[in-house]
């Protein structure tokens, strides 16, 4: 049913604010500002401006990440899409649903110098790619985006060709994008993972991104009851069993040793909505001889194979629930684990025992200080970190909030620089919730251009914690192996509290604990803390 006919630079303004979508994050250019500003005018959504594409993107991600919904960023053709590329990729590696809007390149109807092949790189990045041409396929490219990311995950590029904004087409009163098909779970397959649940001893169910796009802690939550499992996730998808108590944490290379240990001795691995990448499994070391089970949504994804594995196709709450269903249907009984399960302050004990030869003089101890912030923290905190060796090792396990979407790492792509953005997506998303970045000095710096987006957008409910070892620690193991000197990965930071205020901050240098004892962490405005941190290796643990 169509409601009458609209120009094409109101077309999206208006199919966003029937989807839902809150905010906007943008870069503007002359491939976007007209319907940008068109939807400012309208009031159909909050315009946050950003200095570099890439804190477009991150907001989009942040912004989808922390509120389950998706994300919507805006680029100019060419170099500005050039720009987005990095964080493009990194949403693309975390599964993240957002939708970026960019115009066409190369373009048909006029020449210009700023010539890509948009269409080439998203194949190439795995970021899904639809071009419109005229202003009658506009609306449908639209919803079919924002289906497409959100059913499985998966980033949208729009194209948006010349011409097509002062075009006219007839708009529909459609409020909602597709739904997503339901799933055509394989019974044969189904009932060889109860047979295998039912008969093991030591089950482990992982989530990831993929369990938490599909909303499906409760059912998992209540599989893992019944058949005696204890649950673990992926980093993409940490604390998405906070609480619970067999909860072993993030599965993988950043697991900590308790956990890493009743991880190995499992049987049975129920994968849901994970990738099963070298990360999460260790380079297939985590799991020992456990016969493992991949639920996963896509059938063009890879599926891990060997000899004792088994793929089981389908969206990973309808899996949940007919796992549950034929469980129950059996009239199998509820078991239980008798495993000793770590609890966070075990973990917590143990990291910070660990002998890594830290010097007082060479600066804090970057595990100190996180469990600082864990207990210093406002309990209901978003965390976002960024990537890097200083916010690597045990952040995850250190540092907790209440559920996995209020903690959002940026690193699956492992390009610092990312979690400026992030945090801002969900300081825009969550003004009543205190967000915090944790960040290394390299990190922070590449990313400071979005200090003014902060800034624009008034968002006092933003810690950014920078671990500042002063130098690009993590490429000293390559000096190291030809003997060379260091100086040249050592570089000093610009002066916080000044950079902080000129962006209408407060900024800190933290050298001492009790220096750390006398922050802030709450205030009027945004906050920088420099902490300066000794050049120890803790991602070994």
């Amino acid at each position: 049913m169509t409601t009458g006919a609209s120009r094409g630079l109101e077309i999206i303004p208006d199919v966003l604010s029937r989807a839902g979508v809150g905010s906007v994050f943008a870069m503007l250019g002359g491939t976007n500002v007209p319907w940008v500003a068109q939807g400012v005018k309208q009031d159909k959504f909050r315009f946050v401006r950003t200095r570099h594409e890439e804190t477009a993107v991150g907001g989009a991600v942040g912004y989808s990440r922390t509120t389950g919904g998706v994300g919507v960023c805006t680029v100019t053709r060419g170099p500005g899409f050039a720009n987005s590329i990095n964080a493009l990729i990194t949403a693309v590696h975390n599964h993240v649903p957002i939708v970026l809007f960019v115009g066409e390149s190369p373009p048909t109807a006029r020449w210009t110098p700023q010539v890509l092949d948009q269409r080439g790189i998203c194949e190439i990045i795995g970021a899904g790619f639809r071009h419109v041409s005229s202003t009658d396929e506009l609306e449908d490219a639209c919803w079919q985006s924002v289906a497409d990311a959100c059913s499985r995950g998966v980033p949208q590029v729009v194209s948006i060709g010349d011409g097509v904004m002062s075009g006219v087409a007839m708009m529909s009163n459609q409020t909602a994008p597709p739904p997503r098909p339901a799933s055509e779970i394989d019974q044969d397959n189904l009932n060889t993972v109860v047979d295998l649940l039912a008969t093991c001893e030591r089950p482990l169910v992982l989530a990831g991104r993929g369990a938490m796009l599909a909303g499906c802690r409760a059912d998992l939550e209540e599989l893992a009851n019944v058949v005696g499992a204890n649950v673990a996730s992926t980093l993409a998808a940490n604390r998405f069993f906070s609480g619970h108590p067999r909860d072993l944490g993030v599965c993988g290379n950043l697991s900590m040793r308790g956990p890493r240990e009743v991880i190995g001795t499992s049987d049975v691995v129920l994968s849901v909505g994970a990738s099963l990448n070298d990360y999460t499994t260790a380079k297939m070391k985590a799991f020992g001889d456990a016969k493992v089970v991949q639920v996963e949504i896509d059938d063009e994804a890879e599926v891990k194979s060997s000899s004792h594995e088994l793929a089981l196709l389908g969206d990973a709450r309808e899996v949940a629930q007919a796992l549950l269903e034929a469980w129950k249907t059996r009239g199998l009984p509820s078991r239980q684990s008798h495993d000793r399960i770590p609890t966070r302050a075990d973990v917590r004990r143990t990291i910070l025992g660990v002998d890594l030869g830290h010097d007082p003089k060479r600066g804090l101890d970057s595990r100190q200080v996180y469990a600082w912030l864990d207990d210093h923290l406002p309990p209901d905190r978003i965390v976002v970190t960024d990537g890097g060796r200083a916010v690597g090792g045990p952040t995850a396990s250190l540092v907790d909030a209440r559920d996995a979407s209020s903690w959002v790492t940026g690193t699956s792509f492992q390009s610092i620089g990312q979690g400026l953005g992030l945090a801002i997506g969900a300081a825009v998303a969550h003004p009543e919730r205190s967000v915090v970045l944790l960040c290394g000095d390299g990190g922070f710096m590449m990313a400071t251009s979005g200090l003014d987006t902060v800034r624009l957008e008034g968002l006092s409910n933003l810690t950014i914690v920078v671990m500042n070892d002063q130098m690009y620690a993590t490429e000293l193991k390559y000096l190291r192996e030809f003997s060379l000197p260091h100086d040249i990965v050592e570089q000093e930071m610009a002066d916080i509290p000044l950079l902080a205020a000129a962006y209408g901050g407060i900024g800190k240098v933290v050298r001492t604990m009790e220096e750390l004892d006398r922050l802030d962490l709450d205030g009027p405005t945004f906050r920088i803390f420099d902490i300066r941190i000794d050049q120890i290796d803790t991602l070994n643990l």
